[in-house]
């Protein structure tokens, strides 16, 4: 198993339990299960799994669905992959929801990965 597909899952049920939303919920009808099943399978990077999981469950008709374990799930993913992001940088973070706002588009939300999180 790719080793971001178990540190994503970890991160996910952790995030899950703290703002107490069922895990089975994030993984069916969010869709999570899927997104890591092809994470899986194609070997993502960090990176890519992180932003497909912001595209794929955090965005609804092209806006951010206010589903914030997913963004919990993918920020804890982040800073243990990467190391704690300064969360004091508001504007990275302003950034990010403005993206989710305007379209969810993957290749937006990639490009703000690599520029925060390298490639």
């Amino acid at each position: 198993m790719n080793p971001h597909v178990s540190a994503f899952r970890r991160a996910a049920v952790f995030a899950c339990k703290s703002q107490k939303f069922p895990f089975p919920r994030f993984m069916g009808e969010r869709g999570l299960e899927q997104i890591l099943i092809d994470a899986d399978q194609g070997s993502w990077s960090a990176t890519v799994l992180a932003t497909q999981v912001l595209a794929g469950c955090c965005v609804t008709d092209g806006r951010f669905n206010n589903f914030q374990v997913g963004v919990l799930s993918v920020m804890r993913f982040l800073s243990e992959t990467y190391g704690t992001v300064d969360l004091s940088d508001v504007q990275m973070f302003r950034d990010l929801l403005s993206l989710l706002n305007s379209g969810g588009q993957a290749a937006q939300i990639q490009k703000w990965m690599d520029t925060h999180y390298g490639s």
